[in-house]
């Protein structure tokens, strides 16, 4: 093990999982398996037909997939409104700098 890593256990769907990770990256390595647990405990208790927890897993799997995705996606629209503005700001200075001149 690095002399700067971190060994941890998470426990997700009553499984642990040992992991070496940054000190700094805990936190949201916590907060990652708390949401995984949460979400994994509301749609169990759907009690789908047939269901073993490993398909519980792999629902839960693909709504965080989902999110990452629709994130990068706004990430992407908020560029481009970046870019668009400041196209935008780049006129409107060319602009006010022509009319000082006149």
């Amino acid at each position: 093990m690095a002399k700067d890593e971190l060994s941890i256990r998470l426990m997700i769907a009553g499984k642990r999982y040992p992991m070496k990770i940054a000190p700094e990256k805990e936190e949201v390595y916590r907060q990652a398996e708390s949401e995984i647990n949460d979400y994994f405990a509301r749609i169990r208790q759907r009690k789908y037909k047939y269901f073993e927890d490993r398909d519980y897993l792999a629902l839960a799997a693909l709504k965080f997939a989902i999110d990452k995705v629709d994130m990068a996606r706004s990430r992407e629209v908020l560029d481009e409104d970046m870019r668009a503005l400041e196209r935008i700001d780049a006129a409107l200075a060319d602009y006010l700098d022509g009319e000082a001149l006149k």
